[in-house]
C-alpha cells in the first residue's frame, strides 16, 4: 500500500479570483506490504542434503514468508507503482476541489509534474 502524506502538502500558487491552485505533494511512500496467504503457495521443496534434516519446520516458513514480504515491499516501490499512485492521486485531488469549483494542479516534491489534475 504506497500512501501520500497530505500533512506535508505545500501550496504553491492560489489564485481566489480565477479559483486556481498548484499544490506540491511528497512522493508515494510505502505504507506497508503483505505477502498475501491465501494465494501464497510452495512452489518447489528439495533436499540437498544426504543427512536427515532435524530443523524447525516453522522458523523456516517464518523465514521464507519474511524474505518474501522483503519482495512484496521491494516491488511496491518500483517506479510503476510510484506513477499509478500519483495518477491517482492527481485524478482523486482534482475531483475533490473540482466539486467546490477550484481547478487544482499537482506538482510532486522531485519535481515531477502533474499528469493533468486540472479540472473543468
Amino acid at each position: 500500500m504506497l500512501g501520500i502524506d497530505l500533512s506535508r502538502a505545500k501550496i504553491v500558487v492560489k489564485d481566489d479570483t480565477t479559483r486556481r491552485a498548484t499544490i506540491q505533494l511528497p512522493l508515494p511512500e510505502l505504507l506497508t506490504s503483505r505477502v498475501d496467504h491465501s494465494r501464497t503457495q510452495t512452489w518447489q521443496v528439495r533436499r540437498t542434503t544426504w543427512m536427515p534434516w532435524s530443523g524447525d519446520g516453522d522458523k523456516l516458513r517464518d523465514q521464507v514468508m519474511l524474505e518474501a514480504q522483503k519482495l512484496v515491499a521491494q516491488a511496491a516501490r518500483s517506479e510503476e507503482y510510484i506513477s499509478q499512485s500519483k495518477t491517482a492521486a492527481d485524478a482523486i485531488i482534482a475531483a475533490f476541489y473540482g466539486e467546490v469549483g477550484w481547478n487544482v494542479m499537482v506538482t510532486w516534491a522531485d519535481g515531477g509534474g502533474g499528469t493533468a489534475a486540472e479540472t473543468r
